[in-house]
């Protein structure tokens, strides 16, 4: 199993305790640290086929869990409509955030601020509603 960076963890929500080896944190442990932001696995999987239909060429499994395939897909996606997610890399960072909430406004209006807090959980959970 590949190791992975203390950014990378930080990035997927992963918490180090303080003193915990980093060698021991792997790229399978830290898919499983994708939290699914307040969304049922249901909707997660209204995205993900979403996703697999649409430019977001999502080809994992439609099992409801947000893992990096899910987030590269929703980056695609955000990218196709203009938004600027930042890199693919399947990591939902301050940049996807951001173009996530603007894309988002259109179902729960708010000021997009990268950030995720109960307004984006809300419009989150709006979105992916719409969706079915």
């Amino acid at each position: 199993m590949e190791a992975i960076s203390r950014r990378r963890c930080f990035a997927l929500g992963a918490t180090l305790l303080a003193g915990a080896a980093l060698s021991t944190v792997t790229t399978e442990h830290a898919e499983a640290a994708y939290p699914r932001y307040g969304l049922t696995a249901e909707q997660w999987q209204v995205i993900q086929k979403v996703m697999r239909h649409t430019e977001g060429r999502y080809t994992g499994a439609i099992d409801g869990d947000p893992g990096p395939e899910t987030w590269k897909a929703v980056q695609r996606w955000l990218r196709r409509f203009s938004w600027d997610p930042g890199p693919i890399d399947g990591i939902p960072g301050y940049r996807t955030w951001r173009s996530l909430q603007h894309h988002m406004r259109f179902w729960y209006p708010y000021t997009p601020d990268g950030v995720f807090g109960p307004r984006t959980a809300r419009a989150l959970r709006n979105w992916a509603e719409s969706l079915r």
